[in-house]
């Protein structure tokens, strides 16, 4: 179900570099990448990013959009335990988009490290927006 609507499968276990070309194509394609920053389901603070999306990001020149997905683990639903609730709240407070890297097309380790602390303090800029837009 979830390829058929578009996901990549990745292996988590190895750098699947099958997933790291369709993501890319992805993007060339001006198609939508959805990515956690965090590299996996995260505490959603953005604490630790992982340079995976500052690479695509800065490989592919793509803008990030920042996405605050609230109230998705306030409580679990009865019947899935990873979903939320039914007629539960949820809140999601897209961001204004931005480019990760600093212009100067390097794609270096060193690059990949400075654009992963921009992106962390933009994301949690957002975070910090989305919390006093919503009350959460």
């Amino acid at each position: 179900f979830l390829e058929g609507i578009g996901q990549l499968k990745v292996d988590r276990d190895s750098t699947d570099r099958t997933a790291i070309a369709g993501a890319l194509g992805v993007l060339e394609q001006g198609d939508v990448l959805g990515i956690f920053p965090e590299g996996t389901r995260g505490e959603g603070d953005f604490a630790s990013l992982r340079a995976g999306l500052a690479y695509f990001a800065v490989r592919s020149g793509a803008p990030i959009v920042p996405v605050a997905v609230l109230g998705s683990t306030d409580r679990r639903g009865r019947l899935v335990k990873a979903l939320p609730p039914l007629r539960g709240r949820v809140d999601v407070v897209f961001g204004d988009a931005f480019e990760a890297g600093d212009g100067s097309g390097r794609r270096t380790r060193k690059a990949l490290d400075e654009a992963t602390v921009r992106i962390q303090g933009k994301l949690t800029a957002h975070l910090e927006n989305a919390r006093r837009l919503t009350g959460r």
